[in-house]
């Protein structure tokens, strides 16, 4: 098999490259937050409320654009929304490298924030249209997990020579970079397919398509488990008794793994089938968080956390790549965006009551009830989609 999409979508590479880059650029707002909030609230003197609250406001300004483009993305021209987004981030980044008072520059982060979802969600639509979905998500999401790496590593360099303004300020070159970059891309999802793919004369009929509603009931549970439970993968391992360095290490390893993971996909997308990948993912999910209910050592929790996070890195791409296969138009993958961010979002906030209640082996269960819900969903996407594809070749012959 040496392609998990049944269309023929013979696109530039370049256009690929092009979509990878607009989404690194726009998920830089988040996948480098956990360092640079910290110098946030240094530099700004803020108090642990006020530095959770402009985190908060750029994940919400990603949710809100996402969600926004998930309904009327594909009836708006891809580079003139592209450009809006990189343009909204650039003025937010801007801003920020001037503004100290807590509610401007919360104000600041949020339309910071609006603008990259803006990117992310066009990104991954483009991203979409590739012959093999499953290595270039996989490709992607690895690319997106190394820059996070390499940003928070480089961090408290950045912080000591250029400071936090100088920080902002290399955030909004990106955005600048991004503009121009973002003029290039077709119209649409339809437009870049009809223009490089040919699909006309060898385009299978509509129903070997993946059915929409499945895939992305798949994807809103995997990304509610994943926020549901990775907030609290460091207060998990504490309440073991581990120590702190001790688990910060698993944590620094599961990283690791996480690149490993989308790596993989990459790597073997389209030699293996999308079933293959989702069960063995899903399983590789819940099994080591059940695994940590009884307790367990500092190696044991390193290993947990880093068979989860790597196997979590696998899912990621591969049901980006199962949207991508709904549509020509890209809406689905707009569509699964959005769920993305809205369960990165949720998870955190429903989880931290049951927490509070009933401990943590209660977020460990629920996480592995979604997770195994992800494969069951999935698994009946792609199913279906079989099904439905020799039902109609049968009545075509």
């Amino acid at each position: 098999m040496t392609t998990n999409n049944p269309e023929v979508r013979e696109i530039p590479r370049g256009l690929t490259l092009l979509g990878m880059f607009l989404v690194v650029v726009g998920m830089q707002v988040f996948i480098i937050q956990p360092g640079l909030i910290a110098i946030i609230a240094g530099r700004l003197n803020l108090t642990e409320d006020w530095a959770g609250y402009i985190a908060s406001g750029e994940m919400a300004g990603i949710a809100a654009a996402t969600i926004l483009l998930a309904f009327v993305g594909t009836r708006w021209s891809w580079p003139k929304t592209a450009v809006a987004g990189a343009a909204l981030a650039l003025a937010g980044n801007l801003a920020s490298v001037f503004i100290t008072d807590p509610a401007l520059f919360l104000a600041s982060r949020t339309v910071a924030g609006f603008g990259c979802g803006f990117l992310i969600s066009i990104g991954y639509s483009v991203v979409g249209l590739s012959s093999n979905a499953d290595r270039d998500f996989g490709r992607l999401i690895s690319l997106v997990l190394v820059y996070g790496a390499a940003g928070v590593f480089v961090l408290p360099t950045a912080d000591a020579l250029i400071g936090l303004g100088g920080i902002m300020a290399v955030l909004a070159a990106l955005n600048l970079v991004a503009i121009p970059m973002a003029m290039r891309l077709p119209t649409s999802g339809h437009s870049a397919v009809t223009a490089h793919g040919e699909l006309a004369a060898e385009a299978p009929m509509e129903s070997a398509r993946m059915r929409p509603v499945p895939v992305l009931i798949a994807g809103g549970l995997f990304f509610l488990g994943q926020g549901f439970v990775w907030a609290f993968l460091s207060l998990i391992g504490l309440s073991f008794g581990i120590a702190e360095q001790a688990v910060a290490n698993g944590l620094m390893v599961a990283q690791l793994a996480g690149i490993g993971g989308a790596f993989c996909l990459a790597w073997l997308g389209g030699r293996y089938s999308q079933s293959t990948f989702l069960i063995v993912g899903s399983l590789a999910s819940f099994l080591p968080l059940l695994a940590l209910l009884g307790g367990a050592s500092a190696v044991g929790y390193g290993a947990g956390v880093t068979v989860f996070n790597f196997a979590a890195n696998l899912l990621t791409p591969l049901l980006m790549a199962m949207a991508a296969v709904a549509d020509t138009s890209g809406k689905t993958v707009q569509r699964a965006a959005a769920v993305q961010m809205i369960g990165l979002a949720a998870g955190p906030a429903l989880a931290a009551p049951l927490a509070a209640s009933f401990g943590f082996p209660t977020v460990l269960v629920v996480a592995s009830a979604l997770f195994a819900s992800t494969a069951i969903a999935g698994i009946y996407a792609l199913r279906s989609r079989q099904h439905h594809a020799a039902k109609t070749e049968g009545l075509a012959a």
